[in-house]
C-alpha cells in the first residue's frame, strides 16, 4: 500500500470524490484522485513512486486549480473560525469553480482574471435576473481568489499572483437607514415580550446580531451596568452540525468578528430594568445554556428567523419604514454621535478594529465644525493682535 491516505468527499448530489493525501517537501498535499477509490489508490501509488525516484514535482504545469482549491479549503478549515471557512467555501462553490472548472493553475493570467471579473459583474445575485452582484460582493470574490493564489505562491505552485494588479470596483456610497429616537420608541411600544426586550437590546447596545443572540446571563453585570461580549453565534449548514443524540445541532459559538469584538459595553438603566424583568419572566423556562434569548428548545435564536417572524411585523404594527436588523446597530451609533460621544468611545462600544473603521462608517454623521473653528481662529489671533503692544509682546517657541 502506498504511503499517505485516501480521503472521501461527497458533493451536494451525493457523488463521491476521492483525494490523495500525502507529504512532499515536509508539507501535506491534497490531489484529486478520481470518483472511485481504486482510481485514487493507483494515483497515490504513482505519486509515491515518482517521489522515490525524485521525478515528482507538485508545481508542474499539469496541476489543476481544482486540486489547489481542495487543498486550500482543508488548510482553511484547520485553525480558523467555521464562519471564515464557510465564507471561502461558499465563494469557491458559487463563483470560482463554475467559472474556472478544471483549468490548469499555471495557465491563469491577469487577463483571465479580468474576464472572470466581467463575468461576476454580469452575474445575477439571486433568482431575480435583473439584480446583479453588488460591487462589494464582486470585490470580495476577487479578494478571496487573490488569497488563494497567495497560498499557491507560498506552496511553490505558481510564481506570481494574477489577481494582484486587477483593479477592484469602486463602491458606491450608500447611507444606512436609521431610526430617530422617536421611531425607536414607537417600534418598541408595538412589541410584545420577549421581543420588546430583545429589540431594546439591539437599539440600545449596538451589538451585532450574532453577539446579541450569543449572550448568556453570566455576561451581564447588573450592578456596574455593563455587558461583556465574549462570543458570537453562527448557524451553519446541516453537514457542519454536531450530533446530539438523534438531532443535528446547527449552531456554533465562536469568537467575535475581530479581537476588538471581545469588549465591555456600557448599558443604560432602562436596559438593566428590562433585563431584570425579562429574567424573572423566563426563570421557569427550559434554558440549559443560560442564554438571555432562547427558543422553546433552549437553543440560540437564528437572527434570520427573528427578522422574518417578528422584526418585520414590528415595523408594520408601528407604521414605520422597514430597516434591516443590522441597522439597529447603526441607529445606536447615530444617537451616540448626536449626544456628543467621542469617536473613541463609539469605537469601543461598537467593537470596531480601529477608530478609522468608526470614522469611515459614521464620519459623515459627526457635525461639521469648520465654520466654528475658523471663526474661533479669527477671534483668537485678531483679538491677540489688538491686545498686544511692542512692550508686552511675548514669544512662544514650539
Amino acid at each position: 500500500m502506498a504511503r499517505g491516505s485516501i480521503v472521501k468527499r461527497l458533493s451536494k448530489s451525493g457523488q463521491p470524490s476521492y483525494y490523495c493525501v500525502y507529504r512532499f517537501n515536509k508539507r501535506q498535499k491534497w490531489e484529486f484522485g478520481g470518483h472511485r477509490k481504486d482510481e485514487a489508490e493507483r494515483k497515490l501509488t504513482e505519486i509515491n513512486s515518482k517521489i522515490n525516484r525524485n521525478e515528482f514535482s507538485v508545481s508542474s504545469n499539469s496541476f489543476l486549480l481544482s486540486d489547489l482549491l481542495a487543498e486550500f479549503l482543508l488548510d482553511k478549515r484547520d485553525g480558523n473560525k467555521l464562519s471564515t471557512y464557510l465564507d471561502y467555501k461558499n465563494t469557491i462553490e458559487q463563483f470560482i469553480k463554475p467559472f474556472w472548472n478544471d483549468r490548469k493553475l499555471r495557465t491563469i493570467q491577469r487577463e483571465d482574471v479580468k474576464v472572470f471579473k466581467a463575468w461576476l459583474i454580469s452575474k445575477p445575485s439571486g433568482k431575480d435576473e435583473e439584480k446583479k452582484l453588488s460591487s462589494q460582493h464582486v470585490n470580495k470574490v476577487l479578494k478571496h481568489l487573490g488569497t488563494i493564489f497567495e497560498y499557491a505562491m507560498k506552496q511553490g505552485y505558481v510564481f506570481n499572483n494574477p489577481v494582484k494588479y486587477v483593479e477592484k470596483l469602486k463602491i458606491p456610497y450608500k447611507e444606512a437607514l436609521i431610526y430617530t429616537p422617536e421611531q425607536v420608541s414607537r417600534l418598541l411600544k408595538s412589541c410584545e415580550e420577549p421581543y420588546k426586550t430583545m429589540f431594546r437590546m439591539a437599539f440600545f447596545t449596538g451589538l451585532r446580531p450574532g453577539e446579541l443572540f450569543a449572550l448568556k446571563w453570566g455576561d451581564i453585570d447588573f450592578k456596574a451596568q455593563k455587558i461583556y461580549v465574549r462570543r458570537n453565534v453562527l448557524f451553519a449548514p446541516k453537514e457542519y452540525g454536531r450530533k446530539d443524540g438523534e438531532k443535528i445541532v446547527r449552531f456554533h459559538f465562536q469568537a467575535p468578528k475581530t479581537k476588538h469584538g471581545i469588549r465591555t459595553v456600557d448599558i443604560s438603566k432602562s436596559v438593566v430594568d428590562a433585563l431584570e424583568g425579562h429574567r424573572l419572566n423566563t426563570l421557569e423556562k427550559y434554558n440549559p445554556l443560560e442564554l438571555l434569548f432562547f427558543t422553546d428548545q433552549g437553543t440560540p435564536h437564528d437572527a434570520r428567523n427573528v427578522i422574518r417572524r417578528h422584526f418585520v411585523s414590528a415595523h408594520e404594527a408601528a407604521g414605520l419604514p422597514k430597516i434591516k436588523f443590522y441597522e439597529a446597530r447603526h441607529t445606536y451609533a447615530s444617537i451616540l454621535i448626536e449626544l456628543g460621544a467621542s469617536p473613541k468611545y463609539i469605537q469601543r462600544q461598537m467593537g470596531h478594529s480601529s477608530i478609522m473603521v468608526t470614522m469611515d462608517v459614521y464620519g459623515h454623521l459627526f457635525p461639521s465644525e469648520n465654520s466654528r473653528i475658523t471663526q474661533q481662529f479669527d477671534d483668537m489671533v485678531l483679538g491677540a493682535e489688538k491686545e498686544n503692544t511692542p512692550s508686552n509682546k511675548n514669544l512662544t517657541t514650539v
